[in-house]
């Protein structure tokens, strides 16, 4: 388990319970695996309100657990799925910030 998300559930959720943090944390790892499969099948087929809502999703999972790096990429590219911001969604610019997400959850993973 990366250390920094358990402290945080103890410090921020008062939680002290490592079975119930051990539960959360791999609800966390399976949920978000999930969402960037969606997102890569959202953006694979051009469906740029797709790819905002399941970033959208990503981002509030990320923030209940207080993976911070991953929640701010998540909403990047929520927004530039909603046309927020100068850039227009595009295949080319989406496909980086969701390569970047899978690099942080990787690291994440491995922490």
């Amino acid at each position: 388990m990366n250390q920094a998300i358990v402290d945080y559930m103890k410090e921020n959720l008062g939680l002290d319970d490592m079975e119930l943090i051990q539960e959360l944390y791999d609800e966390y790892v399976n949920t978000i695996k999930e969402r960037l499969s969606s997102a890569s099948n959202a953006l694979e087929a051009k469906d740029f309100q797709a790819l905002a809502k399941v970033s959208h999703a990503m981002k509030g999972c990320a923030l209940n657990i207080g993976h911070e790096s991953f929640s701010a990429v998540a909403k990047e590219l929520e927004y530039l799925g909603k046309g927020i911001g100068t850039e227009p969604p595009t295949v080319e610019n989406c496909s980086a910030l969701l390569a970047k997400l899978n690099a942080i959850f990787e690291e994440f993973l491995q922490a």
